[in-house]
């Protein structure tokens, strides 16, 4: 009789499965079985393991079988691979002001969610450029899916037209705070980059300061852009997860002039800048080497 049940699992699962709440009920008893009636940890962990992989982080479901997991010996992963593979690939679209860089980024990532960087304040050093920012401080707004708008100050300690060295903080609720820095220099392909952020992640991976989305996908920042309406290349980043390191290849293309563009913050306040450029940017994976 357990090897018809089993075989009934296992195809709701190969079938339906995700498509209907009852036949992932189904296998989750079937799970519960194993482990606890029949001692079958192993063949429970396994099917536990398929059964997590199709759902939602946030589904009750899902808390379930993290905590059944552990139970059965596996070990929690903070950051499973899939969730964050989908969340650091998708597109964004970035426009860089002359004078002011870069003032709105708005993105589609793929696991379905989006996040937006808004420019709210700034003192930066430009030198007549789009992208290329040489000295100051600045303050972005951070809006994503998986948290409110917040603001943070960044600033620039260092900056050449193949490296910088930026700084952020972020004041949170309760005394906390979040924090990073980066240190990043490239020769064509070949990037060298230090980095080091404090604080807590309720993204798929911990990717939460602003200045890592504006460095998502591109280590450059736009510093080698041609603000140019036709304009492509294409640029790199890295990411480190819990059990890979991913290399991302971004295709970048300057697809509009504008003479002005305005947006509003999360406090009803407007932002107007003049002289702009968006970017489009598509950013998949070149990569990935799994630890």
């Amino acid at each position: 009789m357990r090897t018809i049940i089993l075989l009934t699992a296992a195809l709701s699962f190969n079938t339906a499965f995700g498509e209907s709440r009852f036949e992932q009920m189904e296998v989750y008893r079937e799970i519960l079985k194993l482990s606890h009636i029949e001692g079958k940890k192993k063949e429970a962990l396994d099917l536990a393991t398929e059964l997590q992989t199709k759902l939602d982080r946030k589904d009750d479901l899902y808390q379930k079988l993290d905590s059944l997991r552990e139970s059965l010996g596996a070990k929690r992963s903070k950051y499973p691979l899939e969730p964050a593979l989908a969340f650091i690939t998708g597109t964004k679209t970035n426009i860089y002001c002359r004078n002011v860089g870069l003032v709105h980024m708005s993105a589609e990532h793929n696991d379905g969610t989006k996040s937006s960087l808004k420019l709210v304040s700034s003192n930066r050093k430009m030198n007549n450029s789009y992208s290329l920012v040489v000295g100051g401080d600045w303050v972005y707004e951070l809006d994503t899916d998986y948290r409110e708008p917040v603001k943070s100050e960044a600033w620039i300690d260092e900056s050449t037209e193949t490296s910088y060295k930026i700084r952020e903080y972020r004041q949170r609720e309760k005394g906390l705070f979040e924090a990073g820095n980066w240190t990043t220099s490239w020769s064509g392909s070949k990037f060298r980059n230090r980095s080091h952020t404090t604080g807590n992640a309720p993204e798929p991976l911990p990717m939460f300061m602003a200045q890592e989305y504006h460095r998502w996908g591109e280590f450059d920042l736009g510093f080698p852009i041609d603000f140019k309406v036709g304009f492509e290349d294409t640029a790199q980043g890295e990411e480190n997860i819990e059990k890979a390191r991913v290399v991302l290849r971004s295709e970048r293309k300057v697809t509009k002039a504008l003479n002005q563009y305005m947006f509003t913050d999360s406090s009803m306040q407007k932002h107007q800048y003049f002289d702009c450029f968006e970017v489009f940017v598509k950013i998949g994976i070149e990569n990935l080497v799994t630890k």
